[in-house]
């Protein structure tokens, strides 16, 4: 359960829903039954400091995926202008900046959510595997540390 609670919420990190990435990381979480602070901390992934180069890795593989299908319709230079203004968390807390990011992210809302679908799987695969691992090790070296069950 804590395998597949990273690996959904560094999926979900992934996925530009702005502003919901704890609720469908903890809704995720109770409809699969996993670990609900691994998933959170795996969503949190997408923050202000980090959602900017998150998002232009999540825009550049959608963009190329969707220029395979004729699709795609915004340059990457306006993307990060986009991306860039989200980025400035002064502003965060006015209702205007939420419009404005809001009208700007509809305009690349297919390229995003493509990359997002695409990097959040690949992401969220490898965490899965690594962390189950890691968590594998971890409590066959530490047998002793294993929760028995109020008994």
């Amino acid at each position: 359960m804590i395998a597949l609670g990273a690996a959904m919420g560094i999926f979900v990190a992934f996925l530009p829903p702005l502003g919901f990435h704890t609720l469908l990381a903890i809704v995720l979480a109770i409809m699969f039954r996993a670990n609900k602070a691994v998933t959170l901390m795996g969503a949190w992934l997408n923050n202000p400091v980090t959602c900017v180069p998150l998002y232009l890795s999540c825009y550049f593989v959608g963009s190329g995926i969707t220029a395979l299908a004729g699709e795609s319709t915004v340059g990457p230079e306006r993307v990060a202008v986009i991306l860039t203004r989200f980025a400035d968390v002064g502003n965060m807390w006015r209702s205007e900046f939420w419009r404005e990011t809001g009208r700007a992210f509809l305009g690349i809302a297919m390229e995003l959510t493509v990359g997002g679908f695409v990097l959040g799987g690949v992401c969220g695969a490898a965490a899965y595997f690594g962390v189950r691992k890691a968590v594998l090790v971890y409590r066959r070296n530490h047998p002793h540390r294993r929760f028995r069950g109020l008994d």
